[in-house]
């Protein structure tokens, strides 16, 4: 039985992040970026890294990032190559919300 003073139930980390059961899931699913630590009966449980690497990827998503971008990402060594993905990506929205500004001018 995993230690339950460290872990959280897929519930509780919905509550947490504000997102839904099936989100979760679907990250899981779709990218293999989170595991769940344990499983009691029918419950499942995640640490708290696990809780972080979701928050990273739920940002990622309202950035615009695919779910397939993501997974590339994480599976990158470097940690300079995700950094300038980032970087590339809030570029591209500054000059966009700056053109939008200026047409609306």
């Amino acid at each position: 039985m995993p230690n339950m003073h460290n872990l959280y139930s897929l519930g509780e980390v919905a509550l947490k992040l504000k997102v839904s059961s099936a989100w979760i899931n679907k990250i899981q699913k779709r990218t293999g970026i989170v595991q769940r630590t344990g499983n009691s009966g029918k419950i499942s449980y995640f640490s708290k890294e696990e809780i972080k690497l979701l928050r990273h990827v739920k940002v990622l998503r309202i950035l615009g990032f695919s779910l397939t971008e993501i997974k590339e990402m994480s599976e990158q060594e470097a940690n300079i190559k995700y950094v300038n993905i980032i970087n590339d990506r809030i570029a591209q929205l500054q000059k966009d919300l700056n053109d939008f500004t200026e047409d609306s001018l």
